[in-house]
Formats: structure tokens, sequence, C-alpha cells
């Protein structure tokens, strides 16, 4: 089936517009509560329903849509509850992975290629805005998690931190609180150093306040 939709260019169109859709709710031109329909998109694209449809399917499974039978998508409220709740889930995996998986990080070829993800986000610390900040700084603890070779892990934390990358450009595009432009490269310049320095505490210490710098976001409902 995979082979088949590849083929004549589906899946590649469904992740088109699901990039589409999901820009459009990061940005608030699709406000929550707003009602999306596969009639009005296909309208729009002059495209059939079959990549719209699984296009706004994803977004259901990412949370970001909820389906109403018969009527269409209703965009889902980031309600600061649900933002912080997700937020110490993160904390919580990133820092026990550390703690399980340590021994897997003192690698230098992994530690080289923390320095160079560092490296490349400190070079674009003035010229990108707030998601492509967001998506470089990410970037590093996903890098990390793979080093601990656990494939569902690493699946849970990248869910986790799509939908509080998509909290944060919101609130950063709203004028609200955003993230330190250089705290996030600090914390994960300390992060690597205590990995070079077979100190588990001063890593775990830095990975904590790297992320206790998000805690620090401002969010409303959008």
């Amino acid at each position: 089936m995979a082979g088949i939709k590849n083929k004549y260019g589906v899946d590649r169109l469904y992740k088109q517009y699901h990039k589409i859709i999901l820009d459009r709710i990061i940005y608030c031109t699709y406000k929550s509560n707003d009602i999306i329909t596969i009639h009005s998109l296909v309208s729009e694209f002059n495209v059939s329903k079959t990549p719209i449809r699984e296009a706004l399917l994803e977004l259901c499974d990412e949370g970001l849509l909820k389906s109403i039978p018969k009527f269409g998508y209703e965009v889902v409220p980031f309600q600061e509850s649900q933002v912080m709740q997700v937020f110490k889930f993160r904390c919580l995996l990133e820092t026990g992975a550390m703690e399980s998986y340590w021994d897997m990080l003192t690698n230098k070829e992994h530690i080289d290629t923390l320095n160079t993800l560092i490296d490349v986000s400190e070079s674009l610390r003035d010229v990108a805005n707030p998601l492509e900040r967001w998506e470089h700084t990410v970037k590093f603890h996903l890098t990390l998690a793979t080093f601990y070779q656990n494939e569902y892990l690493s699946n849970q934390l990248q869910k986790a931190i799509r939908l509080l990358g998509i909290a944060y450009a919101r609130s950063s595009l709203s004028l609200l609180n955003p993230i330190d432009r250089q705290l996030g490269e600090e914390c994960h310049r300390d992060i690597v150093k205590g990995i070079e320095e077979n100190n588990k505490e001063k890593a775990l210490e830095a990975l904590r306040a790297d992320m206790d710098n998000y805690g620090k976001i401002s969010f409303k409902k959008s």
C-alpha cells in the first residue's frame, strides 16, 4: 500500500496539506474551536478528498484537531493545564532516560554531534523566527534521545515536543514571554560538558534548567 501511495504521489500530497493546515493552526489562521471541512479545503486546493482527509486525520491523531462526524474537524484549544501536563511528562521522560542510559552517552562521536547542533543553533539565534528557533533547539533533545536506542522513548518524546513547540510558537507570536534567546544554548553546552566530564549530576542539572526555561512561558487560550 505504501508503495502504491508513493507511486501516485498521494503520500507526498497528504504531507503537503498536513503542513499547510498545521501552519494555519500555529499562526492562528485557524483559531481554537474553528471548524475545518474537507469540502472547503478540496474547493480551495482543487484536489481529491483523499490527501486532505489523511492530513486531517493525522492532525486528529496528534491532538490538534477533533473529528465531528458529518460536520467537520474542530481546532482543539490549547489549555494551559494540558500544555503543562505534557511539559511535566517531557521532564520526567528526559531526566529519567538520561539517568537510566547514562553510560550510552559518553561516546566521543555523540558529543561531537551534540556540539555541532549547538553551533548551528547559535548561528541562527538572531535570524530565525520563534518556530525555527524551537525546531533547532529541540533537535538537540531528540538527537540525545536517539543515543539511548529506545525507539518507543524517542517517539513519545517527539510527540510531546511537537505539541509543546506549537504552544511555544503560538505564545511567542502573541508577544508573550518567549524563551530566552541564549539560555537554551548555554544549558545545552552545560549538558555536553557534564557528559564529557562523565558527571551525571551536572548534566542532569543543566537538563532540568533547560526545561525549566520552557516553563517560564506564559500561555493564553488562542
